[in-house]
């Protein structure tokens, strides 16, 4: 017997059942939405160790190739740029410490790199610094490059510039940049003065390894 929306499944049914099977669960959802999310909270209570446990080992297998916690190990639970500990992490942020593509090449890259040699362990404070320079590279390309200036960002200066004797004012420029490259009109303004021997209070000097060379 045709499921009674067989123009959109092209299955049968089974018995004297109107509906196929994946036909029947996707009607049932839709007229079920409260009872499943009151059922899908108990399970998460009732299962959550059970879930917890699940949920590390499909990450170590899907987001590390298997290699995650062998990383962990070699590191000695240990971020391996500032030295601070799996106990110390859990109890600062309640969560261990993270496992980093040294690459990149990890969830949001179309090649992944799970090889144990690409992976270090890191903590929630070394890990931005580690991964802004290279986001930043890789997001907004040529307006990176350096030349002897004293400015972290000349070529954005001299994009500004250009502008300014189109518009008339910096601060018009800076609104329309800003507005092309999707960022605020403060994150332009910041880019357009800061110079590299700039000191940041959260990472010390935003030159050398921890910045953009």
């Amino acid at each position: 017997m045709k499921c009674e929306k067989f123009e959109i499944c092209k299955r049968e049914t089974k018995g004297n059942s109107k509906l196929c099977g994946p036909c029947y669960s996707k009607e049932y959802r839709k007229n079920n939405r409260d009872r499943i999310k009151i059922y899908n909270k108990m399970v998460l209570v009732r299962d959550k160790d059970k879930t917890s446990k699940y949920k590390k080992l499909y990450r170590d297998k899907v987001l590390f190739g298997g290699n995650r916690l062998k990383a962990l190990k070699r590191d000695d639970y240990k971020c391996t740029k500032c030295g601070m500990t799996q106990e110390e992490h859990i109890i600062l942020t309640g969560r261990e410490l993270h496992v980093d593509h040294v690459d990149g090449k990890g969830r949001c890259s179309k090649i992944k790199n799970h090889e144990l040699s690409n992976l270090k362990t890191i903590c929630h404070k070394c890990h931005p610094k580690k991964d802004k320079p290279m986001y930043m590279k890789r997001k907004y390309g040529g307006l990176l490059k350096q030349d002897n200036s004293k400015y972290r960002y000349p070529q954005i200066r001299k994009i500004l510039d250009s502008k300014k004797r189109k518009l008339g004012t910096i601060t018009e420029a800076k609104h329309e940049l800003a507005k092309e490259m999707g960022m605020s009109y403060w994150t332009m303004d910041h880019m357009y003065y800061e110079r590299k021997n700039a000191v940041s209070v959260d990472s010390g000097k935003l030159g050398g390894k921890d910045g953009i060379n």
